[in-house]
């Protein structure tokens, strides 16, 4: 017999861009925007969960590498984990980014055109 995980009410505000959004998804799919809440949720948390195993994972295989050439690949690719995708992240967040004045999106135009090359 399955047991059901305890359920927990939470409350959030959302832009009335991305309510929008939850709601159309919602309807194509036949579910509450609740549901489509928890649904998206859900997802996120496993591509983020994804997503950090994926740098430990380079991490690991970065200080076993004993090739330089290699070494030196396995390094731009977390640096570019880290800091070109972060501020993929960060520019989706604009509140975020002016009131740091701007400095984030400066030092994501500087990674990303170390990564680029």
């Amino acid at each position: 017999m399955k047991t059901e995980a305890k359920k927990v009410r939470q409350s959030v505000s959302l832009a009335a861009t991305v309510a929008s959004r939850i709601r159309t998804m919602a309807e194509s799919r036949r579910l509450s925007a609740t549901r489509m809440l928890v649904e998206l949720i859900e997802n996120g948390i496993e591509v983020e969960e994804r997503k950090q195993k994926e740098f430990f994972d380079l991490a690991k295989r970065f200080r076993n590498e004993a090739d330089p050439e290699a070494a030196k690949r396995l390094g731009d690719r977390m640096g570019q984990m880290v800091f070109v995708d972060g501020c993929r992240k960060s520019h989706d967040r604009r509140t975020f980014s002016k009131a740091l004045g701007g400095i984030l999106s400066i030092e994501c135009v500087i990674a990303r055109s170390a990564f680029r090359a």
